[in-house]
């Protein structure tokens, strides 16, 4: 999931140099042109879908995880809830996904797409009648999708006696040629949760509501603001939305 180049996973060892890397890629021309671009001992660079992954590793201490995907899929929904069960308390998960709504269903063929829909994601769903509005207009439907990661990620936590919630600390629209979101949340313990809470709306962050955040994405803008490399990006982007970092640090004070 690192990219071909590795672009993330150079920035993050830019700060925390000490810290193990691990990028899952199931594509193999992506795989090999990670290894002409692996930039030290500390990454390792594994080629199998993410899910294989997560289904064979054991996790004995806490990580952050990042899925980052293209799309929204089934078993997208499915790892994260995967990971929920066997990540150690403490741990942080982040799923980004592309929630570009292409076109709007008729109204000869809504009755379809709503079936085929429900029939995909039913585990995953809210309750309460599912309508079209929520699947074929992009507000509703970004809203939607935070729902079904929240419902994701709470599937298999009750197995472990109720003991630990997915606490999101992070929910965020963005364009990057596309329309994405990305949530990000901690393995907490259900006594941890509140003291979590007020800390978010001490810094006037709701979970349950997505925040939109915008980047300058042409070289232009960029050049404008001396940002030339990586790192003065990821410098831009936190001077200009720093709420959208602190959210997680909190967690670790």
């Amino acid at each position: 999931l690192g990219g071909p180049f590795l672009v993330d996973l150079k920035l993050i060892h830019s700060y925390y140099p000490f810290l193990e890397l691990n990028s899952i890629e199931d594509d193999k021309n992506t795989f090999l042109r990670q290894q002409a671009h692996k930039f030290c001992k500390n990454i390792n660079l594994v080629n199998k879908k993410s899910s294989d992954f997560i289904n064979e590793k054991d996790f004995s201490q806490p990580a952050i995880f990042w899925l980052d995907y293209t799309s929204l899929k089934r078993e997208h929904l499915d790892d994260l809830a995967t990971l929920a069960y066997k990540l150690p308390q403490g741990s942080i998960i982040k799923i980004t996904f592309n929630v570009s709504r292409p076109t709007t269903p008729s109204a000869e063929n809504q009755k379809e797409v709503l079936l085929s829909f429900k029939s995909k994601y039913s585990d995953y769903l809210p309750a309460g009648e599912l309508e079209v509005d929520k699947i074929a207009y992009q507000a509703p439907y970004e809203q939607l999708v935070l729902e079904m990661v929240e419902n994701a990620s709470a599937k298999l936590l009750k197995e472990r006696r109720n003991v630990v919630n997915f606490e999101i600390c992070d929910a965020v629209t963005y364009c990057d040629s596309c329309k994405m979101i990305s949530i990000s949340g901690m393995l907490l313990a259900k006594s941890d949760c509140e003291i979590a809470r007020e800390k978010l709306l001490a810094e006037n962050f709701s979970p349950d509501q997505l925040q939109e955040i915008n980047m300058p994405v042409d070289k232009q803008t960029f050049i404008q603001h001396g940002i030339h490399d990586v790192r003065a990006a990821f410098r831009y982007y936190m001077k200009h939305h720093n709420q959208h970092f602190t959210t997680s640090i909190l967690f670790l004070q």
